[in-house]
């Protein structure tokens, strides 16, 4: 700035941030932001940032400048509605997740997230990754007999860091009624008097 008598610096210089549309056209000021420094909150995602700044001396009338406005803000994602799970909660059934709802700025598409099925105890305190289980599908096993899984998610949209969820535990897994691999045979001599025994073949 030019002025005489000099602006005195900072006591001179007062600011007002301010949130722009994305095409530049209209700003308006951002309440309470008249600080030098401005903390960008989710409010701004979207849109693009200026600071108009007045600068005082003994002289009026007062000097005003703006900046030029920035890129487009961007948002990491933020958790919104926590994950779910659904399907039957049983030995060799399939467990389907949904990844709750986000925001983010760029939106999240389905390819940005990612996901970890987990076994847990009854109170979600300990958790383990179930090694592979890391698609929105899992088939529960014979190992994840009476415990609780849940599902973590998540979502990137190339904006750090990275956010994850967690859903609700699931109800203690049920185990499975037999289901026959391989058909009972039978052995023996097939003459009257002769004793035929049963072999009740491989059973899950």
């Amino acid at each position: 700035w030019t002025a005489t008598p000099a602006v005195a610096d900072p006591a001179g210089y007062s600011y007002q941030w301010q949130r722009c549309t994305l095409d530049g056209t209209y700003c308006q000021n951002i309440v309470g932001a008249t600080n030098s420094t401005y903390t960008l909150v989710a409010a701004d995602s979207g849109s693009r940032i200026r600071v108009e700044v007045t600068a005082t001396n003994a002289w009026a009338p007062d000097g005003v400048a703006y900046s030029e406005q920035t890129d487009e803000v961007l948002q990491a994602p933020v958790n919104d509605t926590l994950p779910s799970i659904s399907g039957p909660e049983a030995v060799a059934q399939e467990l389907t997740a949904d990844p709750g709802d986000w925001t983010s700025n760029p939106a999240l598409t389905s390819g940005d997230y990612s996901y970890q099925w987990q076994t847990c105890d009854v109170t979600g305190t300990y958790c383990n990754d179930i090694v592979g289980a890391d698609e929105s599908t899992y088939e529960l096993q014979p190992s994840d007999y009476e415990q609780y899984i849940r599902v973590k998610v998540t979502a990137s949209n190339g904006v750090s860091p990275d956010a994850d969820a967690f859903s609700a535990l699931s109800g203690q897994i049920e185990g499975q009624p037999p289901v026959n691999d391989t058909l009972p045979t039978i052995s023996g001599d097939l003459e009257v008097g002769e004793t035929l025994t049963a072999d009740p073949g491989t059973w899950t």
